[in-house]
């Protein structure tokens, strides 16, 4: 509970249950619908840039594939995007999964 008295609301990897996760789009999304905070993993790259990824390895929601820790950010990670089928279906997820699949991998980095 927050210090008024109701629900303190986090966004699980930011809207997850709408967009793939931990992307901008999903962080902003979660903030717009009035998630007070935003709860993300971060992983550590070969190169030591941070990047903001739930899972060790890269199969499950991008492009790519391997472990994180095992891959360099700039040559291997950066131009990866996420997979459509990494979000909850929704009703009209058909219309979205076309944009949905052009989403990059955040990093703290330059």
């Amino acid at each position: 509970m927050s210090r008024i008295g109701r629900p303190f609301i986090v966004g699980h990897r930011g809207a997850s249950a709408k967009y793939p996760e931990n992307t901008v789009l999903s962080i902003e999304e979660a903030i717009a619908d009035g998630a007070e905070a935003v709860e993300f993993d971060v992983h550590l790259t070969l190169d030591n840039e941070i990047i903001i990824m739930h899972d060790p390895s890269l199969e499950r929601t991008t492009t790519g594939k391997g472990m994180v820790a095992e891959k360099n950010y700039f040559g291997d990670i950066e131009f990866l995007l996420t997979k459509k089928n990494q979000i909850v279906q929704l009703l009209d997820f058909k219309m979205f999964s076309i944009f949905f699949s052009k989403l990059r991998i955040l990093t703290f980095g330059p």
